[in-house]
């Protein structure tokens, strides 16, 4: 792992906020942490397993949990849908039809790039802001900063719900998710997928790969 980039990732979308780290599994770990060392030293001693964190503010009250500061496997509870403040962030995904459990190819993945280009020029001509780029592994995500009640779904979701219908075709298709609890993942794209969720790291043809933010839009 690459503990150094995990930080810097964190340290992007969840600064001076509540985190939850969680595990992947059939006994799944979860961890309610403040304090960054102490998160990344959790993870260090569970080097083994498969980490993600969720994405939107969390409820304060969700750190007086049993986890608070450490893991604890199979905990009793771990952060809902309802227990999330406020959306801070809206995921677009582009990523190449293809058949499940496969990989990208380059050529798949390229065209999933020229989608999430196309999509993000028609909706920064849309006067909407910068977004953070990502490679996803096998696709891209446009991520954009937004403060949104936890439930609302105003206008700005649904006019990017029909913008994102019109940008697939064939090749690629792109997405966005709407549910409150987004989760940030460092997982393998093709085993876990849905669209609670998204990609902080992954892997292909077998190699960790630790995202990095990549501008396709120059």
């Amino acid at each position: 792992m690459d503990f150094q980039e995990i930080r810097r990732t964190l340290e992007t979308f969840k600064r001076d906020k509540l985190i939850e780290i969680r595990t992947v599994g059939p006994r799944p770990m979860s961890g309610y942490f403040r304090d960054l060392d102490k998160l990344i030293a959790s993870i260090k001693n569970n080097s083994n397993k498969t980490f993600y964190f969720v994405l939107n503010d969390i409820k304060e009250d969700c750190y007086s949990r049993e986890q608070s500061e450490r893991l604890i496997v199979k905990p009793k509870s771990a952060t809902s849908d309802n227990e999330i403040s406020w959306r801070e962030w809206l995921l677009l995904d582009a990523d190449p039809r293809r058949v499940s459990g496969v990989s990208a190819t380059d050529d798949e993945k390229e065209k999933a790039r020229n989608t999430a280009r196309s999509l993000y020029t028609y909706l920064r001509n849309m006067e909407f802001p910068l977004p953070i780029v990502a490679d996803s592994g096998n696709g891209y995500h446009l991520l954009y900063r937004v403060i949104i009640g936890s439930m609302d779904m105003d206008r700005r979701f649904c006019y990017v719900s029909f913008v994102c219908q019109n940008f697939k075709d064939n090749s690629a298709c792109s997405s966005f998710s709407y549910k409150p609890i987004i989760f940030a993942l460092s997982i393998n794209i093709e085993s876990y997928s849905g669209d609670r969720e998204i990609i902080i790291g992954c892997t292909r043809n077998g190699d960790i790969i630790i995202r990095r933010h990549i501008k396709i839009y120059e």
